[in-house]
């Protein structure tokens, strides 16, 4: 295992943007460390299907969650609602509650297209856009605070997502 952990920032004009980028890559990276040989059933195990989410729903649910804070709060575009209804807290009218028979692919390839457009979004943010205040919820935030608390956020799930892995022992 790498023992170095350290950001080298290449690009002097926007050091804050580039560490918080940087920050969001090695969480990806940490996810899909944890991604790595789950199985079938692992991805679509619950304990309680009505209650507590799936690997697979987590996957979905950090993507939805970077895809808004980034492109509807920030860019005020429409989230499409049929894409991305699994992708919140569990609601009782769905049918099923959750989605199952996924395969891994079907999860880390919405991951990777909605990273791939953040980081095409954030190339041409300076750091002087981190300070921009958005409106979400009803509430005033900074894109800075949007890139921390994507970062924070799942990494609190990338916790959930080992716990639900040693139910399997894996």
């Amino acid at each position: 295992m790498d023992s170095n952990f350290s950001f080298s920032i290449r690009d002097s004009t926007k050091p804050r943007v580039e560490k918080l980028i940087l920050m969001l890559k090695e969480t990806r990276k940490r996810l899909f460390t944890q991604l790595k040989g789950i199985s079938q059933e692992t991805l679509d195990y619950s304990p309680d299907i009505n209650k507590i989410e799936t690997i697979g729903t987590l996957l979905l649910h950090i993507t939805v969650v970077e895809w808004s804070y980034i492109f509807e709060d920030i860019d005020k575009k429409e989230m499409s609602y049929d894409e991305w209804k699994y992708a919140f807290a569990l609601r009782e009218n769905l049918d099923p509650i959750q989605l199952t028979e996924k395969p891994m692919d079907f999860y880390t390839q919405k991951l990777n297209e909605v990273r791939e457009n953040v980081l095409e979004r954030f190339k041409i943010m300076s750091d002087s856009d981190l300070d921009t205040l958005v409106e979400s919820d009803g509430r005033q935030i900074s894109i800075e605070w949007i890139l921390y608390h994507l970062n924070q956020h799942e990494s609190v799930h990338i916790g959930q997502i080992n716990f639900l892995k040693r139910q399997f022992n894996i």
